[in-house]
Protein backbone atom coordinates (compact mmCIF):
# COMPACT_ATOMS: atom_id res chain seq x y z
CA UNK A 1 0.00 0.00 0.00
CA UNK A 2 1.59 3.49 -1.07
CA UNK A 3 1.32 6.40 1.11
CA UNK A 4 -1.69 7.80 -1.28
CA UNK A 5 -4.01 4.53 -0.30
CA UNK A 6 -3.19 4.58 3.07
CA UNK A 7 -3.99 8.33 4.02
CA UNK A 8 -7.35 7.83 1.77
CA UNK A 9 -7.67 4.43 3.95
CA UNK A 10 -7.18 6.95 7.30
CA UNK A 11 -9.57 9.44 6.12
CA UNK A 12 -12.66 7.08 5.47
CA UNK A 13 -11.80 5.43 8.96
CA UNK A 14 -11.82 8.72 10.57
CA UNK A 15 -14.95 9.95 8.50
CA UNK A 16 -16.81 7.02 9.99
CA UNK A 17 -15.55 7.68 13.68
CA UNK A 18 -17.03 10.78 13.36
CA UNK A 19 -20.05 10.56 12.12
CA UNK A 20 -20.77 7.97 14.32
CA UNK A 21 -20.07 10.16 17.61
CA UNK A 22 -23.23 12.42 16.82
CA UNK A 23 -27.10 11.05 16.59
CA UNK A 24 -29.01 10.54 13.75
CA UNK A 25 -31.79 12.50 13.16
CA UNK A 26 -35.11 11.08 11.13
CA UNK A 27 -34.67 13.53 8.53
CA UNK A 28 -31.50 11.92 7.56
CA UNK A 29 -31.45 9.53 4.99
CA UNK A 30 -32.98 6.02 7.21
CA UNK A 31 -34.06 4.19 4.24
CA UNK A 32 -30.67 3.17 2.56
CA UNK A 33 -29.91 -0.01 1.82
CA UNK A 34 -27.46 -0.50 4.71
CA UNK A 35 -30.14 1.07 7.21
CA UNK A 36 -33.81 0.16 7.14
CA UNK A 37 -34.23 -0.22 3.21
CA UNK A 38 -36.26 -3.05 4.54
CA UNK A 39 -38.95 -1.38 5.47
CA UNK A 40 -40.22 0.24 2.07
CA UNK A 41 -39.62 -2.86 0.79
CA UNK A 42 -42.85 -4.48 0.49
CA UNK A 43 -45.64 -4.31 -1.95
CA UNK A 44 -47.53 -1.81 0.43
CA UNK A 45 -45.72 1.28 2.11
CA UNK A 46 -47.32 3.45 4.33
CA UNK A 47 -47.19 7.14 2.48
CA UNK A 48 -45.70 9.20 5.88
CA UNK A 49 -42.38 6.25 5.04
CA UNK A 50 -42.53 5.83 1.34
CA UNK A 51 -42.57 10.11 1.85
CA UNK A 52 -39.50 9.72 4.31
CA UNK A 53 -41.20 11.84 7.23
CA UNK A 54 -39.73 9.38 10.05
CA UNK A 55 -39.77 12.22 12.07
CA UNK A 56 -43.88 11.95 12.44
CA UNK A 57 -43.74 9.11 14.78
CA UNK A 58 -40.47 9.02 15.82
CA UNK A 59 -37.66 11.33 17.55
CA UNK A 60 -34.16 11.04 18.60
CA UNK A 61 -33.17 10.10 22.24
CA UNK A 62 -29.84 11.87 21.88
CA UNK A 63 -28.28 8.25 22.16
CA UNK A 64 -25.43 7.25 19.22
CA UNK A 65 -27.25 5.56 16.70
CA UNK A 66 -26.89 3.52 15.62
CA UNK A 67 -25.54 2.05 18.73
CA UNK A 68 -25.88 -0.03 21.82
CA UNK A 69 -29.12 2.14 22.50
CA UNK A 70 -32.04 2.94 20.91
CA UNK A 71 -30.96 6.32 19.34
CA UNK A 72 -34.95 6.76 18.59
CA UNK A 73 -38.20 6.34 20.26
CA UNK A 74 -41.61 7.35 19.40
CA UNK A 75 -42.90 10.38 19.89
CA UNK A 76 -46.41 9.40 21.50
CA UNK A 77 -48.65 6.06 22.17
CA UNK A 78 -49.49 4.29 19.11
CA UNK A 79 -53.10 5.24 19.08
CA UNK A 80 -52.28 8.64 19.02
CA UNK A 81 -49.83 8.74 16.44
CA UNK A 82 -52.36 6.80 14.07
CA UNK A 83 -55.26 9.26 15.06
CA UNK A 84 -53.07 12.33 14.07
CA UNK A 85 -54.25 10.75 10.67
CA UNK A 86 -56.88 8.75 11.40
CA UNK A 87 -59.16 10.55 13.77
CA UNK A 88 -62.18 8.99 12.04
CA UNK A 89 -61.14 5.14 13.18
CA UNK A 90 -62.09 6.28 17.12
CA UNK A 91 -65.03 8.55 16.20
CA UNK A 92 -67.40 5.07 16.36
CA UNK A 93 -69.38 4.41 20.43
CA UNK A 94 -67.95 0.83 20.14
CA UNK A 95 -64.61 0.52 19.54
CA UNK A 96 -62.56 -2.66 18.38
CA UNK A 97 -60.35 -4.23 20.85
CA UNK A 98 -57.32 -3.32 19.54
CA UNK A 99 -58.59 -0.41 18.29
CA UNK A 100 -59.80 1.13 22.39
CA UNK A 101 -56.24 -0.22 23.21
CA UNK A 102 -54.55 1.06 21.08
CA UNK A 103 -52.83 -1.78 19.23
CA UNK A 104 -53.19 -0.66 15.51
CA UNK A 105 -50.16 -2.98 14.98
CA UNK A 106 -51.78 -6.24 16.14
CA UNK A 107 -53.61 -5.88 12.73
CA UNK A 108 -51.71 -3.57 10.48
CA UNK A 109 -48.11 -2.89 9.66
CA UNK A 110 -46.98 0.75 10.52
CA UNK A 111 -44.29 0.51 7.56
CA UNK A 112 -45.25 -1.64 4.79
CA UNK A 113 -46.80 -4.85 4.06
CA UNK A 114 -47.60 -7.34 1.54
CA UNK A 115 -50.82 -6.79 1.95
CA UNK A 116 -53.68 -4.36 1.23
CA UNK A 117 -54.41 -2.01 3.95
CA UNK A 118 -50.92 -2.77 5.33
CA UNK A 119 -52.78 -5.79 7.18
CA UNK A 120 -50.32 -7.93 9.01
CA UNK A 121 -51.44 -10.73 7.16
CA UNK A 122 -53.65 -11.70 4.20
CA UNK A 123 -57.50 -11.27 3.84
CA UNK A 124 -59.67 -12.82 6.93
CA UNK A 125 -56.32 -14.52 8.04
CA UNK A 126 -55.84 -11.18 10.34
CA UNK A 127 -59.29 -11.80 11.94
CA UNK A 128 -58.52 -15.84 12.70
CA UNK A 129 -55.84 -14.82 14.82
CA UNK A 130 -58.13 -13.33 17.28
CA UNK A 131 -61.71 -15.29 16.26
CA UNK A 132 -60.33 -18.74 16.21
CA UNK A 133 -64.42 -19.84 17.05
CA UNK A 134 -65.19 -18.63 13.59
CA UNK A 135 -62.51 -19.46 11.86
CA UNK A 136 -63.92 -23.11 12.73
CA UNK A 137 -66.96 -22.92 11.95
CA UNK A 138 -66.10 -21.36 8.51
CA UNK A 139 -63.97 -24.54 8.06
CA UNK A 140 -66.73 -27.06 8.96
CA UNK A 141 -69.05 -25.41 6.86
CA UNK A 142 -70.56 -27.22 4.33
CA UNK A 143 -72.07 -23.64 2.54
CA UNK A 144 -70.32 -20.42 3.31
CA UNK A 145 -71.51 -16.86 3.22
CA UNK A 146 -70.19 -15.40 0.17
CA UNK A 147 -68.09 -12.50 1.68
CA UNK A 148 -66.84 -15.02 4.12
CA UNK A 149 -66.42 -17.48 1.55
CA UNK A 150 -64.31 -14.44 -0.15
CA UNK A 151 -61.97 -13.48 3.41
CA UNK A 152 -63.72 -10.21 3.82
CA UNK A 153 -64.65 -9.62 6.98
CA UNK A 154 -64.87 -6.07 6.74
CA UNK A 155 -67.81 -6.37 4.06
CA UNK A 156 -70.15 -7.13 7.35
CA UNK A 157 -67.67 -5.48 9.91
CA UNK A 158 -66.37 -2.51 10.55
CA UNK A 159 -62.83 -3.58 11.85
CA UNK A 160 -62.55 -0.14 13.74
CA UNK A 161 -65.61 0.62 15.02
CA UNK A 162 -69.57 0.52 14.66
CA UNK A 163 -72.91 1.60 16.18
CA UNK A 164 -73.92 -1.38 15.50
CA UNK A 165 -72.88 -4.68 17.50
CA UNK A 166 -70.72 -6.85 17.03
CA UNK A 167 -69.54 -4.08 14.73
CA UNK A 168 -71.54 -4.41 12.01
CA UNK A 169 -71.69 -1.68 9.25
CA UNK A 170 -74.86 -1.36 9.38
CA UNK A 171 -78.44 -2.54 12.10
CA UNK A 172 -79.56 -6.42 12.72
CA UNK A 173 -81.87 -7.59 14.65
CA UNK A 174 -80.65 -9.48 17.52
CA UNK A 175 -83.88 -10.90 18.83
CA UNK A 176 -85.01 -14.15 17.24
CA UNK A 177 -88.82 -12.48 16.41
CA UNK A 178 -88.91 -8.92 14.56
CA UNK A 179 -92.04 -7.17 13.00
CA UNK A 180 -90.79 -6.48 9.53
CA UNK A 181 -89.50 -3.42 8.16
CA UNK A 182 -86.50 -3.46 5.42
CA UNK A 183 -84.79 -0.43 7.81
CA UNK A 184 -84.08 -3.56 10.43
CA UNK A 185 -82.49 -5.97 7.92
CA UNK A 186 -80.23 -2.79 6.32
CA UNK A 187 -77.01 -4.82 6.33
CA UNK A 188 -78.72 -7.96 4.94
CA UNK A 189 -79.93 -5.42 1.99
CA UNK A 190 -76.50 -3.82 1.55
CA UNK A 191 -76.48 -6.93 -0.66
CA UNK A 192 -79.78 -8.80 -0.83
CA UNK A 193 -83.00 -7.63 -2.65
CA UNK A 194 -85.05 -6.52 -0.69
CA UNK A 195 -87.94 -7.72 -3.09
CA UNK A 196 -86.91 -11.12 -2.65
CA UNK A 197 -89.08 -10.12 1.46
CA UNK A 198 -91.39 -8.09 0.22
CA UNK A 199 -93.37 -9.57 -3.18
CA UNK A 200 -95.54 -12.03 -2.04
CA UNK A 201 -96.04 -13.05 -5.66
CA UNK A 202 -92.93 -13.82 -8.05
CA UNK A 203 -91.31 -15.75 -10.19
CA UNK A 204 -87.41 -14.66 -10.07
CA UNK A 205 -86.87 -13.11 -6.41
CA UNK A 206 -86.16 -15.72 -4.44
CA UNK A 207 -86.08 -19.43 -5.36
CA UNK A 208 -87.28 -19.98 -1.80
CA UNK A 209 -90.82 -20.09 -3.19
CA UNK A 210 -93.59 -22.50 -4.07
CA UNK A 211 -94.41 -22.01 -7.75
CA UNK A 212 -94.76 -18.15 -7.58
CA UNK A 213 -95.81 -18.02 -3.51
CA UNK A 214 -92.56 -16.47 -1.84
CA UNK A 215 -91.84 -18.24 1.07
CA UNK A 216 -89.10 -15.72 2.19
CA UNK A 217 -92.47 -12.92 2.60
CA UNK A 218 -94.46 -16.49 4.61
CA UNK A 219 -91.44 -16.35 7.35
CA UNK A 220 -90.14 -13.20 7.42
CA UNK A 221 -92.52 -10.14 6.24
CA UNK A 222 -95.17 -10.76 9.50
CA UNK A 223 -96.10 -7.10 11.52
CA UNK A 224 -96.03 -9.57 14.86
CA UNK A 225 -93.67 -12.75 14.86
CA UNK A 226 -90.89 -12.23 12.01
CA UNK A 227 -88.55 -14.71 11.76
CA UNK A 228 -84.75 -12.85 10.97
CA UNK A 229 -82.50 -14.34 8.88
CA UNK A 230 -80.65 -16.29 11.57
CA UNK A 231 -83.66 -18.28 12.26
CA UNK A 232 -82.71 -20.67 9.55
CA UNK A 233 -79.18 -19.66 8.67
CA UNK A 234 -75.51 -19.57 9.91
CA UNK A 235 -74.23 -15.79 8.92
CA UNK A 236 -70.69 -16.88 8.48
CA UNK A 237 -71.67 -20.71 7.70
CA UNK A 238 -73.99 -23.39 8.15
CA UNK A 239 -73.62 -27.72 7.65
CA UNK A 240 -76.37 -27.38 5.08
CA UNK A 241 -76.69 -26.46 1.67
CA UNK A 242 -78.22 -22.55 1.56
CA UNK A 243 -76.52 -21.56 4.34
CA UNK A 244 -79.23 -23.82 6.46
CA UNK A 245 -78.10 -24.83 10.01
CA UNK A 246 -79.21 -28.06 11.21
CA UNK A 247 -79.98 -27.06 14.59
CA UNK A 248 -81.17 -22.95 15.54
CA UNK A 249 -80.67 -21.97 19.35
CA UNK A 250 -82.45 -19.16 20.55
CA UNK A 251 -85.26 -20.97 22.83
CA UNK A 252 -83.48 -22.01 26.02
CA UNK A 253 -81.40 -24.99 25.96
CA UNK A 254 -83.37 -26.46 22.87
CA UNK A 255 -82.07 -25.77 19.88
CA UNK A 256 -84.86 -25.96 16.93
CA UNK A 257 -83.62 -28.77 14.44
CA UNK A 258 -83.65 -28.67 10.76
CA UNK A 259 -83.41 -31.09 8.07
CA UNK A 260 -83.07 -29.80 4.82
CA UNK A 261 -83.26 -32.46 1.43
CA UNK A 262 -83.08 -30.34 -1.74
CA UNK A 263 -84.98 -31.48 -4.92
CA UNK A 264 -84.25 -30.44 -8.23
CA UNK A 265 -87.17 -27.52 -8.08
CA UNK A 266 -87.37 -27.19 -4.31
CA UNK A 267 -86.85 -28.79 -1.24
CA UNK A 268 -88.29 -30.86 1.60
CA UNK A 269 -87.59 -29.42 5.08
CA UNK A 270 -88.26 -31.32 8.17
CA UNK A 271 -88.53 -28.71 11.20
CA UNK A 272 -89.17 -28.45 14.58
CA UNK A 273 -91.25 -25.67 14.38
CA UNK A 274 -93.86 -27.20 11.77
CA UNK A 275 -94.59 -30.61 9.48
CA UNK A 276 -92.47 -31.65 7.17
CA UNK A 277 -92.95 -29.40 4.45
CA UNK A 278 -92.25 -29.68 0.63
CA UNK A 279 -92.02 -26.55 -2.01
CA UNK A 280 -91.73 -26.87 -5.73
CA UNK A 281 -91.13 -23.87 -7.87
CA UNK A 282 -92.55 -25.65 -11.07
CA UNK A 283 -94.85 -28.08 -9.51
CA UNK A 284 -96.33 -26.29 -6.91
CA UNK A 285 -97.65 -28.57 -3.82
CA UNK A 286 -100.50 -28.09 -1.61
CA UNK A 287 -98.07 -25.75 1.56
CA UNK A 288 -99.54 -23.22 0.15
CA UNK A 289 -103.01 -24.24 2.17
CA UNK A 290 -101.45 -25.53 5.27
CA UNK A 291 -99.23 -22.99 5.65
CA UNK A 292 -101.81 -20.58 5.71
CA UNK A 293 -103.71 -22.66 8.68
CA UNK A 294 -100.84 -22.52 10.62
CA UNK A 295 -98.88 -18.96 10.43
CA UNK A 296 -102.85 -17.50 10.88
CA UNK A 297 -101.13 -14.54 12.12
CA UNK A 298 -100.40 -13.00 8.76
Amino acid sequence: MDIKQALLCGFFVLSSLFLQSFPVSAQDNCLISACHGNLTAKAVVHSPVEEGECASCHQSTGAKHPGGKAGFRLVGHVKDLCTQCHDDIVASPKLHGPVKAGRCNYCHNPHSSDSANLLTAKDNTVCFRCHGGIERIIASAKSQHQPVAEGNCWDCHNPHGSEFKPLLRSFYPRPFYVSFAEENFGLCFTCHDAGAFVYERTSEATNFRNGDYNLHVLHVNRPKKGRVCKSCHGVHGADQDKLILSAIPGFGSWEIPIQFDPGTAGATCYVGCHKPKTYDRLRPTDILREQKTVHSDR
